[in-house]
């Protein structure tokens, strides 16, 4: 399709429509699928696919907002780009096999086979341990390999620039 190549940005890819941005995953994230290493790297692609649409949240909210509407136009982005989620997807939590309460990891993505699952934060400070452990329980409970944390920083005491930050996590 005319103009697939010189898409450069995830507003210019949604302006195609849904026939096009198809398309576009497609060949941009299947490829050739002959192996563990083409799978990864397909992998790698469609989470880069996500981090492009992170970036333009960012760029078109920019900071300042609360979680909740950075994981509504999360949702939105990854609608428009016709890749499946689940948000909010309920998950029991047990201690001996007792429900001891649930968590909510904030998207669920399924690419293809896999699955990502991507933990949104808007704080003002930088993503530490705990936030990347809660990711990492999120993993192993959903029995996922692969997951990314997205920091839509939030203004701090000392005023300064805010900034996206994205970790990939892998187990």
């Amino acid at each position: 399709m005319p103009g697939l190549a010189a898409v450069t940005s995830v507003a210019a890819l949604y302006s195609l429509g849904a026939p096009a941005i198809r398309q576009f995953i497609v060949a941009r994230l299947c490829g050739p699928a002959a192996g563990n290493h083409e799978e990864r790297q397909a992998m790698s692609r469609q989470a880069g696919v996500i981090r492009e649409i992170a970036e333009d949240v960012y760029k078109t909210l920019g900071s300042g907002f609360s979680e909740e509407v950075y994981d509504r136009a999360m949702q939105v982005g990854l609608r428009l780009a016709n890749i499946g989620y689940e948000g909010q997807k309920v998950i029991e939590l047990k201690y001996k096999e007792h429900y001891v309460g649930e968590g909510y990891p904030d998207l669920v993505v399924h690419l293809g086979d896999e699955k990502l699952i991507v933990e949104l934060k808007a704080i003002s400070g930088e993503l530490g341990a705990s936030e990347e452990q809660q990711l990492r329980n999120y993993m192993t409970i959903l029995n996922v390999q692969r997951g990314m944390l997205i920091n839509f920083q939030q203004p701090g005491r000392k005023q300064g620039k805010t900034k996206l930050d994205i970790r990939e996590l892998i187990l």
